[in-house]
């Protein structure tokens, strides 16, 4: 009988031996196929033990799915026609940056679906900050368009963020995207004051 312990997890392997002897060539058969079955189940058992450690110790997967956006500013007296962008996300405390893409995408109502703006709708990437930062750090940027003419339907606006962290080297780490959404009033630079949504209508 073999017993193995790991994780606070003890299991046994046991292979029938009894009027066994050492000369009995039967015998050495069932204690090789015993040994070869410990091994394996040391080796799923210091698997499981590693993922946890893993687990425990890099939290850069579980901050990587902090990140949001949300449109701060909407055709406003300040701002006339013109959609501001914003996004927060974390560092995940490992040496390097972070890194967000603003674009716009806008509502067409000739084909039902939301499309990218071709000209003037994208910022590329900008570095946000380190990434050895846990706390949350927020980046945004402001896009005008012409007002639609006086009778015609709103221009629908709406934000898409793409969120990098990247290695000392611009190695990227992980990306994540969100689309705009409300309910984020401790956005930076908001008009007004706290103003959050997942939309923009420019009349």
């Amino acid at each position: 009988m073999s017993k193995l312990r790991a994780s606070g997890q003890t299991v046994t392997a046991e292979v029938a031996t009894s009027g066994c002897n050492t000369s009995d060539a039967i015998c050495g058969i069932r204690r090789y196929r015993a040994f070869r079955m410990s091994v394996r189940i040391r080796g799923l058992l210091l698997a499981g033990a590693v993922v946890a450690i893993v687990a425990a110790v890099a939290p850069g997967a579980a901050l990587a799915a902090a990140p949001w956006a949300t449109v701060n500013i909407c055709d406003t007296k300040k701002s006339p026609d013109r959609i501001g962008i914003r996004g927060s996300m974390k560092g995940d405390l490992t040496k390097g940056g972070m890194w967000m893409r603003f674009r716009v995408q806008y509502f067409n109502r000739a084909k039902d679906v939301w499309s990218s703006m071709r000209t003037g709708g994208d910022s590329g990437f900008l570095r946000a900050g380190s990434s050895l930062r846990q706390a949350s750090i927020q980046a945004g940027r402001t896009f005008g368009y012409e007002a639609p003419a006086d009778g015609a339907p709103p221009l629908r606006l709406r934000g898409l963020v793409t969120f990098q962290w990247r290695t000392p080297g611009g190695r990227i780490k992980r990306t994540r995207e969100r689309f705009t959404e409300g309910g984020h009033r401790d956005a930076v630079g908001a008009d007004p004051k706290r103003y959050s949504a997942a939309e923009c209508k420019i009349r």
